[in-house]
């Protein structure tokens, strides 16, 4: 049997940890897992008290007479599959009657023997992978050349060579992004490589709960997202420290390696369809543009708070929170508010189209065809109070709508661009001639429609084709 945790299998063993006296009976119990909530501890016990002769189960009444009161912050389950130590445990189901049923979910679960059952663990290192981290980041780890023979014969060499990587100090995190490359191959019969998914790295020589170090790796997610403008999906997290050894069946141990990690908040993304757009292996920006002084201003800005609710309603909504028009715009037209506050920095209050209009100053947005700057705010403005005010009993027409949407989406992802201070090329690529940028101003065209300096949409004289 292997340590591994998948759905529809159900494991048998016991929990440690949790009691001070080790003469206490063990506790039996079975271990879950499905692919939206992740793993789940089962303890079936019955009801008794402390004070009985022998008891058995007072240990599982203490952590569940009391919802979430008596449950240990950390249990470590044993079976003949391995080992798994379940963290950060909150219950989440009791069941009542003579024979009761306990259950509780991690909020972290590590697929790996710790040295001591402790309430927290800061590890050293967190690595991870996330769809679009290989299309942005571009190492080719694994190389080919083929040299043709006489007679119709050829030889292939192939070189696999795993060591590109990209490293900046940020917000007390040493940060990476690796190439990466597993195969297996054997003399005269085969080559195969296993895995070649760059990952994101970061290292606390201090130590941080692998929750820190995920929420550490939260600004590169956000800017995959407004890099590629689809949805995302965390795909792995492995960690490694000292506190989660190499055992060997002697009972002695051996340098670190990588275990396997998950987090209840991310397990459902494992699972998750992959980008299936045909340009998503074509990002309008790659990290061979951006340097790394760039790549640790950006996480920096993402500590500042103010910074950081500008990125998140856009990021939300490029990653699928809703499939509605109507709170898009609105998610989008928060995040632009935001960003605008901080590109003014000046902390004055603003009406919000005055906002939008120095978010598009600052990347040098110019859609003359479609509308002045001023005009676009003010018509994202417009909308956005249409809807956030029942009292008007307007709402923007479904084209309107959707053109919008799509405009401020690419106003928003533009911010990264300048705010990473790539080649104005690039950036300015991306906001005329970009398939994004050109289905928005494709909506506008179609039904001929413009924006006037006061916001309003008009329809675009028709021009005669003969020139008069």
């Amino acid at each position: 049997m292997t340590n591994t945790l998948e759905p529809g299998r159900v494991r048998v063993g016991h929990v440690i940890g949790g009691w001070e006296n080790d003469s206490e009976p063990i506790q039996s119990a079975t271990l879950t897992f499905d692919s939206s909530s992740g793993a789940e501890l089962h303890i079936a016990y019955l009801w008794e008290s402390s004070d009985e002769p022998s008891p058995q189960f007072a240990r599982a009444n203490s952590w569940f007479r009391q919802f979430n009161e008596g449950l240990p912050k950390t249990l470590v389950f044993v079976d003949d599959g391995g080992v798994v130590t379940l963290n950060d445990l909150r219950t989440s189901h009791v069941s009542i009657g003579s024979h009761p049923l306990g259950r509780a979910r991690a909020g972290v679960v590590i697929l790996a023997r710790p040295r001591e059952v402790r309430d927290e663990y800061p590890v050293r290192q967190l690595a991870s992978t996330i769809d679009g981290l290989e299309e942005f980041s571009r190492f080719e780890p694994i190389t080919h050349d083929v040299q043709y023979l006489p007679e119709g014969h050829s030889r292939t060499t192939i070189v696999v060579e795993s060591v590109d990587s990209v490293e900046w100090v940020a917000n007390g995190y040493t940060y990476a992004i690796k190439s990466n490359v597993a195969w297996s191959a054997r003399d005269g019969r085969y080559f195969h490589a296993v895995d070649s998914q760059p990952y994101i790295l970061t290292t606390s020589d201090e130590g941080a709960s692998p929750v820190e170090h995920l929420a550490a790796q939260w600004p590169l997610r956000a800017l995959l997202v407004l890099i590629h403008g689809q949805p995302l999906s965390w795909r792995s997290h492995r960690l490694r420290d000292e506190e989660f050894p190499v055992w060997m069946m002697d009972g002695s141990i051996r340098t670190p390696s990588f275990v396997d990690v998950q987090f209840q908040g991310t397990i459902a993304e494992h699972v998750a369809s992959k980008p299936s757009s045909p340009h998503f292996p074509y990002p309008p920006l790659s990290l061979g543009s951006v340097t790394a002084e760039a790549l640790a201003g950006w996480v920096t800005l993402y500590g500042d708070e103010v910074f950081a609710q500008a990125v998140q309603p856009a990021v939300e909504v490029l990653n699928g929170a809703s499939q509605f028009l109507e709170p898009q715009l609105m998610m989008l037209a928060i995040s632009l508010d935001r960003f605008g506050y901080f590109l003014h920095g000046d902390g004055r209050q603003r009406r919000i189209h005055a906002n939008i209009e120095k978010c598009m100053e600052a990347v040098g947005i110019a859609w003359p065809d479609l509308g002045s700057r001023r005009g676009i705010a003010r018509a994202i403005a417009n909308a956005n109070n249409d809807l956030k005010h029942p009292d008007r009993e307007a709402s923007p027409p479904s084209r309107q709508l959707a053109g919008l949407v799509e405009l401020c989406k690419i106003i928003v992802r533009a911010q990264a661009f300048e705010l990473l201070s790539v080649d104005p090329n690039i950036r300015e690529k991306f906001v005329t001639a970009s398939n994004d940028a050109l289905n928005m101003l494709r909506i506008f065209s179609d039904a001929h429609l413009m924006i006037t300096d006061d916001g309003e949409f008009v329809l675009r004289e028709e021009q005669d084709p003969r020139g008069v």
